[in-house]
């Protein structure tokens, strides 16, 4: 799979959670994360499109505090995740790249608070 270099694409404001907005399509153990463009969550067991837990206890999203997601990284090989995020432009990445870019100063973040 070919690796997204994220140095000077154009990108999106995104809350700090890399998994905010992405379905989960495929299953184990080489799921794909795809960008719905909502608030959906990939990390739920048994529902593919569910909202963000977080956003709908009147949070804003977090991936380092939120629980769904820490135990899904823990769960699976962030590697082993092929995620299409619109920023991509069509290419895969692998999720653990995407996580770090996410996570990072250089992801701009929402001017406006989610809830």
């Amino acid at each position: 799979m070919a690796t997204v270099i994220f140095e000077g694409m154009k990108s999106k404001p995104r809350p700090k959670c890399p998994w905010y907005g992405f379905g989960k399509a495929g299953g184990s153990p080489c799921p794909l994360f795809m960008d719905t463009h909502g608030n959906q969550c990939p990390w739920h067991d048994f529902h593919d499109a569910c909202p963000c837990e977080m956003e709908m206890r009147g949070e804003t999203p977090d991936a380092a505090i939120c629980e769904l997601a820490v135990r899904g990284v823990l769960k699976l090989d962030l590697s082993s995740i092929t995620v299409f995020a619109d920023e991509c432009n069509g290419h895969p990445t692998q999720a653990d790249h995407w996580s770090d870019y996410v996570m990072s100063d250089k992801c701009p973040r929402p001017t406006i608070e989610l809830r």
